[in-house]
């Protein structure tokens, strides 16, 4: 990675955060974030404090943006390894199986932190943006490209949604 990517990526982790504290903000009703994560911040002034967590997260996004492109290749090659031990079609089965079994894991961890998992979601999500733009060449098909970039905005949104409910929720107590 070079200098250049890292600067664009905070200045872009600075702005994206800017925005969504703003966006938190507006009206005469909002909530926020209360819980122990980096409890230091709760010193500083509410916006200041959200914002601060906002670029600490968008910013994390990124890094695992970089890291799940780096890991792309070690998981291509584990893939190409279990087909040449294991088989075509039981490396496909076995793919189906920790789908479903990822997709389990997931729910448990969402009932118990929904606010945890709508931040999970969105930095996952946007490690997605990441990893599929820096795929991106002038010779790629755009098929795969679009839909990986459109899940990743679904599922931002449902992230989000999931956030708000979990603070729903929990103001409720």
């Amino acid at each position: 990675m070079s200098l250049t990517t890292l600067v664009v990526q905070t200045l872009a982790a600075a702005v994206i955060a800017a925005l969504v504290t703003w966006s938190i903000f507006q009206g005469s009703r909002y909530v926020y974030p209360n819980n122990s994560w980096l409890d230091i911040l709760s010193l500083l002034p509410t916006k200041l404090n959200v914002g601060i967590r906002a670029f600490l997260t968008f910013e994390a996004m990124f890094s695992l943006g970089d890291l799940l492109f780096f890991l792309l290749q070690l998981i291509r090659r584990l893939y190409l390894y279990a087909i040449d031990t294991i088989g075509l079609q039981s490396t496909q089965v076995g793919m189906g199986v920790l789908v479903i079994l990822g997709g389990l894991v997931a729910y448990r961890f969402k009932t118990k932190n929904q606010v945890i998992y709508g931040l999970v979601e969105i930095i996952f999500a946007g490690a997605l943006g990441v990893a599929t733009a820096k795929q991106i060449t002038p010779t790629t098909q755009p098929t795969g490209v679009v839909a990986a970039i459109i899940g990743a905005i679904y599922v931002v949104s449902r992230g989000v949604g999931n956030i708000a409910d979990g603070w729903k929720k929990s103001s409720a107590r």
